[in-house]
């Protein structure tokens, strides 16, 4: 794997792919729940864990399996990874104060990748809304990269519910390696209540790329796919299939 492909692996989770949240699943993952909302959340349980598999499929012809486990118990997470393209781990939490609004950590390896420490706030405003913040510093392994190693992302973003579940999610995202390029991000989730949601999303850059994908659940079944156009500077697109299982305890 080239160096190139590391340094555009090692941004991907910021960089658009999904939605960012307090704690972004690797590219292909479940789409975020933003921990903050502007009313009291229903009733939930005090953990829950994902398995899951993604299937990469590249337009010059190459394909990788990844799998791949969640879990959080209270205000905490944790993410392992083993697969053909992605093998490391995460560890994170988050903080509520009175209005509700969170303050959330991280910390990722990814071997053969890059180290990454984020932080990320999402503050409860009137009327539904709530305005997302994130700030990532990315260390990349391979010391031959063309790119610098040490590098420092930024988003900002809104969300607004409506109903129990509900909500729209809107994000900007900039990508360090090179100025003035931005991932805008747009998703909606539709969500009768814990165990049934669809979940579309819209990506548009720049520098005139884009992507889209559709995740859902059913019960205890995830399911979803994406494609993503010119994927990281790169004249490959590239499309994501996924499917897991989720248990609440």
């Amino acid at each position: 794997m080239s160096c190139a492909w590391l340094v555009a692996w090692a941004l991907t989770l910021g960089a658009g792919v999904l939605p960012i949240r307090a704690a972004g699943t690797a590219g292909g993952g479940e789409p975020a729940t933003p921990q903050a909302r502007p009313d009291r959340a229903p009733s939930a349980p005090a953990g829950r864990v994902i398995l899951q598999w993604d299937h990469l499929v590249d337009s010059n012809d190459r394909s990788f399996e990844d799998f791949w486990g969640f879990a959080t118990y209270k205000q905490t997470h944790y993410q392992a990874w083993y697969g053909e393209f992605t093998k490391g781990a995460e560890v994170g939490g988050f903080l509520k104060d009175r209005r509700r609004s969170t303050y959330a950590g991280l910390y990722r390896y990814r071997k053969d990748f890059d180290h990454v420490v984020q932080f990320d706030t999402e503050q409860v405003l009137k009327k539904g809304f709530v305005l997302a913040g994130m700030l990532r510093g990315i260390h990349v392994i391979p010391a031959n990269t063309p790119e610098d190693r040490n590098m420092l992302q930024v988003a900002a973003g809104l969300d607004y519910y409506w109903g129990d579940y509900n909500f729209l999610s809107i994000r900007a995202v900039d990508d360090p390696r090179e100025s003035g390029r931005w991932s805008f991000v747009t998703s909606h989730r539709f969500q009768r209540d814990p165990a049934v949601y669809v979940q579309p999303g819209l990506i548009l850059r720049t520098d005139g790329s884009t992507g889209w994908f559709l995740q859902g659940k059913y019960r205890w079944l995830l399911l979803g796919a994406g494609r993503y156009d010119r994927f990281d500077f790169t004249e490959v697109s590239r499309t994501i299939y996924s499917a897991g299982v989720e248990v609440s305890y």
